[in-house]
């Protein structure tokens, strides 16, 4: 990642759309996203329980585990806010009326 996680507001609560952690969580459900994940990456997400009792010992899990929730970071969370953001302007541009204001992300308490 390119910027430091204490410059990133990674556990906001926007109440019209999805939280980062309900978005790990669904990420990591969906299987065919960590196979290909894993196929690409080189990562073992997905192995059998021995190969991930070894990678756990080898501290290899962790980093894999890390480099999946920055994946989803960049390419889940970030990239469909945008686009969710981004989806109101351009409706409004095509239709004529003003544009939805996107409200800011606040911190939990």
């Amino acid at each position: 990642m390119s910027a430091p996680a204490e410059n990133l507001n990674l556990f906001a609560v926007r109440s019209d759309r999805i939280s980062f952690l309900q978005r790990i969580e669904a990420s990591a459900a969906n299987s065919e996203l960590v196979r290909e994940f894993d196929r690409l990456r080189g990562t073992n997400l997905r192995g059998s329980p021995v190969d991930l009792a070894v990678d756990k010992a080898t501290g290899r899990l962790a980093s894999d585990l890390q480099s999946f929730i920055e994946f989803v970071l960049d390419c889940v969370f970030l990239r469909v806010s945008l686009r969710q953001a981004e989806v109101p302007e351009k409706m409004a541009s095509a239709t004529g009326l003003s544009p939805v204001k996107v409200r800011p992300e606040k911190p939990i308490a």
